[in-house]
């Protein structure tokens, strides 16, 4: 029965592509739902980085329900980056 539950229009398998509160359920397509704006991009990080930023996230969606983890990252890189060229100004003076 296991495999069954994950192919469409078999007994006891069929899905209706709602979850269980009755809600349809949304899938994102990441060809689509991108904004312009902001291309994707890959980072690896270590796993306790990654548990630091879904206690950031969570502690910041309490405030802003809108705040996506992308939003996060790209704060703290644009304070890395702004501190960095300042830094750089600086030397050259």
């Amino acid at each position: 029965m296991g495999a069954k539950l994950f192919e469409t229009g078999q007994e006891g398998g069929e899905t209706s592509g709602r979850p269980h509160n009755g809600m349809p359920s949304r899938q994102h397509d990441s060809e689509t739902s991108q904004d312009p704006k902001y291309p994707k991009a890959t980072f690896y990080l270590p796993a306790t980085m990654l548990e630091r930023l879904d206690k950031a996230w969570l502690a910041r969606r309490n405030r802003d329900r809108r705040v996506k983890k992308s939003d996060l990252v790209r704060e703290a890189l644009e304070t890395y980056l702004s501190d960095q060229e300042r830094r750089r100004y600086k030397a050259a003076d």
